[in-house]
């Protein structure tokens, strides 16, 4: 049989299952049926993301027409992405949600994994190890778009705050978007890096970030 942290450590392995990454770390879960690459029930955690994007799809599919995607944080777990050409913006974004019907702009926020989650954000601190939130920003390459103009890239997150409206006949939608992170921020701020196992974030810092 194969084992998990062989399927794990395996080079382009999609760490994507909810319990996976603490198979790794926790012996006392090796005994759980999703943390055996031989049981249906790992392959099922290992591919739950795709799960959600096939049920998303399904029903977009039962409406008309599904306009727009709302995201509401962690975009990227564990920590981010490193820059705009990191290799999980395909495995984790663009080719889990390739149906057509997704194929539409999607709102999105920084969560706060997707500031590096314990790891301190890479690109804002000193001594960060995590992802770069500001990666994600520029992953948006047309700040400025406005509905209905077609977008030439769905990824819509042109700042950490910001408003788009959605103007229909009879009614109109405003979606704000708010970084709450700021009540995260000990937990940001003040965490181990997993590639040290030291405290290196610049703390100061990233805690005055936090509260702008």
């Amino acid at each position: 049989g194969a084992a998990w942290k062989d399927i794990y450590q395996s080079p382009g392995y999609l760490r994507c299952g909810s319990l996976h990454h603490l198979c790794m770390y926790d012996p006392a879960l090796w005994g759980l049926a999703q943390c055996d690459p031989n049981n249906a029930a790992w392959w099922k955690d290992s591919f739950a993301q795709y799960a959600v994007a096939d049920g998303m799809a399904a029903a977009s599919s039962s409406v008309n027409t599904v306009d727009f995607v709302i995201s509401v944080g962690d975009n990227f777990y564990l920590r981010g992405v490193m820059d705009e050409f990191d290799l999980n913006w395909r495995y984790m974004f663009e080719e889990v949600y390739h149906h057509e019907s997704l194929q539409v702009p999607w709102l999105n926020v920084l969560g706060n994994h997707d500031y590096g989650g314990h790891e301190c954000d890479g690109c804002l601190f000193e001594g960060g190890t995590g992802g770069c939130s500001d990666a994600q920003i520029s992953y948006d390459d047309e700040k400025s778009w406005e509905f209905p103009a077609p977008k030439r890239k769905r990824w819509v997150l042109p700042k950490r705050y910001y408003k788009k409206s959605f103007k229909y006949q009879d009614f109109s939608i405003d979606v704000f978007a708010i970084d709450s992170n700021w009540v995260n921020s000990h937990s940001l701020c003040h965490g181990q890096s997993k590639i040290t196992s030291e405290k290196v974030c610049n703390a100061a810092q990233c805690e005055t970030f936090y509260q702008k």
